[in-house]
């Protein structure tokens, strides 16, 4: 077995596992298996490009289509202008 051929089998299970997570829709889990793939990618000699890229490009098409911002998908608290001004009131500070 070559030097980095752990390393390799381990990223490819890595972005397996990571899809695979993704797929039942456990985002944590999608988030630390692609944050392995991206740690195991960087310790290999042979970098290859990210297999999550168009995921990536599909949510930034899909925020663009949507508005910016969080307040674009659900809205603001009723009667709240910012979460600033919600953590504020809740808070109770000035």
């Amino acid at each position: 077995m070559r030097r980095w051929e752990p390393l390799r089998l381990a990223r490819g299970e890595a972005a397996a596992k990571a899809l695979d997570a993704l797929a039942q829709g456990r985002f944590g889990a999608f988030g630390l298996w692609a944050a392995r793939w991206t740690h195991l990618n960087r310790a290999c000699p042979d970098r290859l490009p990210s297999p999550f890229a168009s995921l990536v490009l599909e949510a930034r098409n899909l925020r663009a289509r949507r508005g910016e911002g969080v307040a674009a998908w659900y809205g603001t608290w009723p009667g709240k202008e910012s979460e600033a001004e919600f953590y504020r009131q809740v808070h109770g500070e000035e």
